[in-house]
């Protein structure tokens, strides 16, 4: 058995696939149970590491091969920037297993872009009822992910390390995220009930309630 990628580079909030492929031997065929987990080192569950299959079991033809696909989803909150996915498979014939080594930058990544004057938000982003958890030490990114430039609004974040870009203390550096770069911030400290409000600005936002994104520091 192995997989597609032995090692794999990602950041927090992110999904990945990984495709395994079961081969048999020896005139082998049948089916063949797979199990997927998210470990460390000491091969102890990784808490907030998420691995699921698309198909528990594959069948192969004699000496034929089979594949599956895990998906593992990294959170937003640092749970561990280390870590494996290990791949286990149990059938009548002898028991294997394939791994993949994952290093996680701890950094969370919003892609942003400005069609026809107005900013397109990611699929996915922590909103007012629902907002990300990041931790003190994680850096937030905003990444320009079109051609046309923005700026960041940031509300209550001072105090936790985030600033509305071009504005001071924190937002002077950098006051304008160009195509390809990003408007970095690192939180600071914890945010406790306090939630850090986030939307395009400049251009403006039409719609601030329902497109601002939220995060929280822990």
């Amino acid at each position: 058995m192995t997989v597609d990628q032995p090692t794999l580079a990602t950041e927090l909030k992110t999904t990945q696939q990984i495709t395994i492929t079961v081969q048999g031997a020896n005139g082998f065929s049948g089916d063949v149970a797979l199990a997927a987990s998210a470990v460390d080192a000491n091969n102890a569950p990784l808490t907030g590491w998420m691995v699921t299959l698309d198909s528990p079991t594959v069948t192969l033809a004699a000496d034929g091969s089979a594949t599956a696909h895990a998906t593992l989803v990294i959170p937003s909150q640092n749970m561990g920037l280390e870590g494996k996915v290990k791949i286990d498979a149990t059938s009548t014939a002898a028991a294997a297993s394939a791994t993949t080594d994952v290093t996680v930058a701890n950094q969370v990544t919003y892609k942003l872009k400005v069609a026809n004057g107005v900013c397109t938000y990611p699929t996915s982003y922590g909103k007012v009822n629902s907002p990300d958890p990041i931790s003190v030490g994680t850096k937030v990114r905003w990444l320009n992910d079109g051609t046309a430039n923005f700026e960041i609004h940031i509300g209550s974040g001072i105090p936790y390390g985030f600033t509305h870009q071009g504005q001071s203390p924190g937002g002077l550096a950098d006051p304008t995220t160009e195509a390809t770069t990003a408007y970095e911030q690192t939180a600071t400290a914890a945010s406790g009930s306090t939630l850090i409000q986030w939307y395009c600005h400049n251009p403006n936002e039409p719609n601030v309630a329902l497109n601002s994104g939220y995060f929280k520091t822990l």
